[in-house]
Formats: structure tokens, sequence, C-alpha cells
């Protein structure tokens, strides 16, 4: 029978210390996200989009819901949240089990909601993964969404 020696010990640890740190550092990473999104004032929703989509092709109704379902789970206003926030990278690649059963991400949830949400209009987990920031999102969303629909 063989023994588990000292080497293999220090390497498990080694790896299980590793997995710890980078998901601290992701909590924290979240939890500072939101600090500072729950941080800004607080406008109405027709002076955010009169001040971030004026004179663009962005449906009103559209940006507003995409919002919401970003500010529900963050926990802030959604004229808080800016188009050029940018959505971590490891909410759209961590696999869903870290994501959602680890570590509390509310941008990785948001998103699900939204791909779900938006696919009948062609828009694709992939297509989200493009996006660096909300405003990228809200923007490639339409351009799927005036696609599909047209001018309503």
């Amino acid at each position: 029978m063989r023994y588990i020696t000292l080497p293999y010990i220090i390497i498990a640890s080694v790896i299980l210390v590793s997995i710890l740190l980078f998901l601290l550092r992701y909590k924290i990473t979240s939890m500072l996200m939101r600090k500072k999104i729950a941080g800004r004032e607080i406008i109405s929703f027709d002076k955010w989009y009169e001040t971030f989509f004026k004179g663009s092709n962005v449906k009103k109704d559209l940006a507003e819901d995409i919002l919401n379902t970003f500010a529900k789970q963050i926990k802030v206003s959604p004229t808080q949240i800016l188009p050029s926030d940018s959505i971590p990278i490891e909410s759209k690649y961590l696999p869903n089990a870290l994501r959602k059963i680890i570590v509390e991400d509310v941008m990785a949830r948001s998103l699900d909601i939204v791909n779900e949400r938006y696919k009948l209009y062609g828009w694709k987990k992939t297509d989200t993964m493009a996006c660096k920031t909300i405003g990228e999102l809200i923007t490639g969303i339409n351009k799927k969404y005036t696609s599909v629909l047209g001018d309503i």
C-alpha cells in the first residue's frame, strides 16, 4: 500500500490555496464594483437616456430593461449603472458551477438573464463575450433586436 508522501501533500495544498485566493480576489472585485456603482448619483431614466444615448437608435425600453436586469441583481438604482461600466471577464468565462455556487457573481447572473431574454432576437452568449462594457451590450442587443423587429 502506497502512502501519501509529503511532496504530494504540499502540491495539493498549494493548488487549494491558489484556488481559494482566486475566489477571494474574485469576490472582493465583485464587492468593490457594487460599492462603486452604489455610490453614484441617482437620476431619472429619461435624463440617463438623454445623456448617454441621445441621437442613437438604441430603443429606450430595451436599454431600460437591460439596466433594470443588472440593477436588480446588483441591488442599485438602474441609472447608477453607466454604459462605460465594464463587464468583468470572469463573469463571462468562469464555468457556471463557480459563478453560481461558489462565487455569488451578480454580473454573471445578470448576463445569463439578458442572454436568455434576448436569444429570441438572435442574441448569443458569444455576442455577450465580445462586449467589454454595459454600453456595448446594450447597443449590441439593440442591433440584433431592431434587425429582427425593425423600427417599432
